[in-house]
């Protein structure tokens, strides 16, 4: 597992989780060390030939600051459904992931003018979806806005992919 080019490293290093999705998964957690740019992984799978499986890595930690990879033979994709399988019956190597850095989406939730938050609050399901061509949200937040607040920021964390767009909606609005 590797930081991307120009990743940081910070003091005491990097815990990242190793995913492998399949019939039989199975997960491991290594650690880039402070000063260094990767580390190396095993994870253990069953040995049947008929199987195979997709493998990911992210940053574990709340202040992870590196977005989820997958194993791809062209290099690490964000999508999972974009990962290269690796199949099963025998030991595989050079299954190399990077970390990925993201980009900044942010913005405001605002009630109409003059509107406020009721007693209790206000609660909005703010979805961010690729135009990649999949049904369902990338990423999603709830954001709250607290009795008589007319607004609430929302921030997402998306791929640094240039050929992505993005569309933010919302959706949810209900008192709680």
């Amino acid at each position: 597992v590797t930081l991307p080019a120009d990743g940081k490293e910070p003091a005491g290093g990097i815990p990242v989780r190793v995913n492998a999705k399949g019939q039989y998964g199975n997960s491991t957690t290594v650690n880039i060390p402070e000063n260094a740019t990767s580390a190396p992984y095993a994870i253990a799978v069953v040995p049947d030939p008929s199987a195979s499986w997709q493998i990911g890595c992210s940053e574990e930690g709340d202040d992870a600051t590196y977005l989820s990879g997958y194993y791809n033979t062209a290099g690490t994709t964000w999508f999972w459904d974009w990962a290269t399988p690796v199949p099963g019956g025998a030991d595989r190597s050079n299954i190399n992931l990077t970390l990925l850095v993201g980009k900044t989406i942010t913005g405001t939730v605002s009630l109409p003018a003059g509107q406020k938050a009721p007693a209790g609050g206000l609660s909005i399901e703010v979805i961010l979806d690729p135009d990649i061509g999949i049904d369902g949200a990338y990423h999603w937040t709830t954001v709250t806005l607290a009795e008589g607040e007319a607004s609430a920021p929302y921030t997402f964390t998306v791929p640094d992919d240039p050929e992505t767009f993005w569309t933010v909606r919302y959706s949810g609005l209900s008192e709680d």
